[in-house]
């Protein structure tokens, strides 16, 4: 899985702006290929020599917030080693045969969704101002005594 003379890299998910039509085409061209390990970092993870061939990499806030944006749309996410040493020869997800690919499973299992403070706020005003509303209406009119 790992080949690099400090026995550990660390491999990072970025953010990807190139538009996935130029991705999967392969007209993206070196800023696409930059595009794909740089930017707004998702999640990391530590790989050995010994990690398994499957990896898990938690996403932090940032990345959650990122797919929950899209909707269930179709997301592009980009990975990079970022401790290379750039001498020698270092690899990662290496020793596939010439006919396999290498493809990120995304897993979402066990994932409660949770609001946003954002959206609890909104729902909470519009709570409070339904019930100022409805107190409003209920109280009865008053009128000032003149002398």
């Amino acid at each position: 899985m790992l080949l690099s003379p400090e026995g550990t890299e660390t491999f990072a998910v970025f953010d990807v702006s190139t538009s996935l039509a130029s991705l999967t085409a392969g007209t993206a061209g070196v800023a696409g290929f930059n595009d794909l390990g740089t930017g707004a970092q998702f999640g990391s993870l530590s790989i050995t020599a010994v990690s398994p061939n499957t990896v898990d990499i938690t996403l932090n806030a940032l990345g959650l917030a990122y797919l929950n944006s899209l909707g269930g749309g179709t997301a592009a996410l980009g990975g990079a080693l970022t401790t290379l040493a750039k001498s020698g020869n270092e690899l990662v997800f290496n020793g596939a045969a010439s006919g396999q690919t290498r493809q990120l499973l995304l897993t979402t299992s066990g994932i409660t969704p949770v609001p946003e403070p954002a959206s609890l706020a909104s729902v909470a005003l519009g709570l409070a101002g339904l019930g100022l509303l409805r107190r409003a209406r209920r109280a009865p009119a008053t009128s000032a005594k003149t002398k």
